[in-house]
């Protein structure tokens, strides 16, 4: 492992199983609708619009999760919210 490391320039190695976008997913999850953090991430932006396309059970079980950090990058800035 120490080898493919080494051939990268920028590596970053997290603590935990949990990937990135799984534990930003948590955060935001467990802020509330009013958060002053939604404003902070961009104007408009809400938790509606951030799991509007996963939904929060589909990235604890790792079912969609691997395309949620493109998704979330995707939806900032993006103000139409579909059901």
């Amino acid at each position: 492992m120490m080898r493919e490391i080494k051939k990268h320039k920028n590596f970053l190695i997290l603590p935990g199983n949990d990937s990135p976008e799984k534990i930003l997913a948590e955060l935001l999850y467990n802020e509330s609708d009013s958060s002053d953090i939604w404003e902070k991430l961009y104007n408009g932006y809400d938790k509606q619009i951030c799991f509007r396309d996963y939904n929060i059970s589909d990235i604890r079980t790792n079912e969609k999760n691997q395309n949620y950090g493109s998704i979330l990058k995707s939806n900032i800035g993006d103000k139409h919210v579909t059901n």
